[in-house]
């Protein structure tokens, strides 16, 4: 975890930009689930989803970040937001010194700006779906905290050839080190092409990593779907853990759901996927549990 000189946490700040529309007009985006769903945070202490909508700027570890509109046939992309999985994981970084990062679904950009800033990776390449104004906005998160040099833009549609085309130009020709993603898995009809990207984007070797984390709304059923399709692109399990939200405490995964929302909303599940034919078989035979059918040494690993 990112932390201060002195060891403490990394401080968090929200500021309101009076210049553009407040939380209360932005909510003219939002539906009642939405509405509702604040209402239940305010009035019963229930952590939010999400910690910034696109009129506010949100700071971490000197990265400041303000989240995209997006155009409204791309409203259901939810990307609008900074999600607290994105917080978390901006917070928790895996180790990137030396290495190409590439985050999927980035919406304002926030870990991978942390990291680029923070944990010295060679390069970051921040992607989400090619619409203009997220396109933009995150351009903008990048010029705004001067790290055009080791941080590049790019817009992706998980499966679409042409633009995977462009991730694996250059020094990214055999892909990334290290592969991002927070809150992107809930999309169960973008399954198949988010595993598709996967599997062209990440590395062919065992240092290679991919690290997701998912919030409250995605279902562990949604995870389990996605981890059946990962399997069937060559990826093992090599974490699956539940992170608390706000506090230092892990808990291994379970696949019912089994706790009521005020409980559910102080977890994030965290996944760590890797090529599984970069492990000796006879390692997998001694090691393996299984999880959802999944092949996978460690998942429920809690320390």
């Amino acid at each position: 975890m990112l932390a201060d000189e002195d060891g403490s946490k990394a401080k968090v700040s929200l500021v309101i930009r009076t210049e553009e529309p407040t939380a209360i007009q932005h909510r003219q985006g939002e539906d009642a689930m939405d509405i509702f769903a604040s209402a239940l945070a305010t009035t019963f202490a229930i952590e939010p989803a999400s910690v910034a909508d696109p009129s506010t700027d949100i700071t971490v570890r000197d990265v400041v970040v303000s989240p995209p509109t997006t155009l409204p046939a791309n409203w259901h992309l939810q990307a609008d937001a900074v999600w607290r999985a994105a917080l978390y994981l901006a917070e928790h970084p895996p180790d990137v010194k030396g290495k190409a990062v590439l985050e999927l679904g980035a919406a304002s950009g926030l870990p991978g700006l942390v990291l680029a800033k923070q944990a010295c990776p060679s390069t970051v390449v921040l992607t989400d779906y090619p619409d203009p104004c997220i396109m933009e906005n995150l351009q903008r998160n990048v010029d705004r905290n001067q790290l055009g040099n080791t941080v590049k833009v790019v817009g992706h549609a998980w499966g679409d050839s042409e633009s995977l085309d462009h991730l694996l130009t250059g020094p990214h020709q055999d892909g990334y080190d290290v592969i991002l993603g927070s809150d992107i898995l809930w999309l169960t009809d973008q399954h198949d092409n988010l595993c598709l990207t996967l599997a062209r984007t990440l590395k062919r070797s065992a240092d290679a990593s991919i690290h997701l984390l998912a919030g409250y709304h995605t279902a562990r059923v949604t995870i389990k779907r996605f981890l059946g399709v990962a399997e069937k692109q060559g990826f093992m399990v090599k974490s699956l853990v539940q992170e608390s939200v706000g506090e230092d405490r892990r808990r291994g995964w379970q696949e019912t759901e089994f706790e009521d929302e005020v409980e559910s909303r102080q977890w994030l599940t965290s996944l760590v996927l890797v090529w599984y034919v970069m492990f000796p078989i006879d390692r997998f035979n001694q090691n393996c549990s299984t999880a959802c059918g999944f092949r996978n040494p460690s998942v429920f690993t809690s320390d």
